[in-house]
């Protein structure tokens, strides 16, 4: 039992609506809401490489090797613990659960591999938002120190920091691998 509608016009009689007959019925058009809002749901969750929660289950180290996989020139890997991480931030509450930095075998410069300088690093947090907070803060350092110059690209908990001695071309392969994984 579907209720129809009229649309009142100033300058004349009642007008049928733009549409057809199913889509004026009040009935009919509570289903096609709660349809559209089904399916809007059920593709923001099936988001894939957008996935807010991507990283999750994986580790620092583990996702440094899945770069590696996908054909990055990833040299030495340092996997930290609590106890020998530099930024001593690791467990921290608001800070990262895991970190690894990595050599990039691009970068000719003798640097410390536990650097991010010497290639890169990949912190993991506990929800995704720790994770933006982290890239945000990090991106307020560099526009006031150059110090703290860095690529940096986020993909749900994972935030993968890159060296400037790599070009912008070599930085963005990460930035492309990273939102390729699985």
């Amino acid at each position: 039992m579907g209720v129809s509608f009229k649309l009142e016009t100033r300058n004349g009689p009642p007008a049928e609506p733009p549409c057809d007959r199913a889509w004026g019925s009040v009935i009919g058009a509570g289903h096609r809401v709660l349809v559209l809002a089904t399916a809007a749901l059920l593709v923001a969750g099936c988001g894939g490489g957008s996935s807010s929660s991507f990283g999750a289950g994986e580790t620092p180290g583990g996702i440094v090797r899945a770069l590696k996989a996908h054909g990055l020139p990833i040299g030495q890997v340092t996997v930290f613990d609590a106890s020998t991480d530099p930024a001593h931030l690791l467990g921290r509450a608001g800070y990262y659960t895991g970190k690894a930095a990595f050599r990039d075998t691009r970068v000719k410069k003798s640097l410390d591999p536990t650097d991010f300088g010497a290639g890169g690093g990949v912190e993991l947090f506990a929800d995704a938002g720790e994770a933006k907070r982290r890239v945000g803060f990090n991106r307020s350092l560099a526009t006031s120190r150059a110090t703290f110059d860095e690529y940096n690209y986020r993909r749900g908990r994972v935030y993968l920091r890159i060296s400037t001695e790599l070009t912008p071309a070599q930085a963005r392969q990460y930035e492309v691998v990273l939102n390729e994984l699985k």
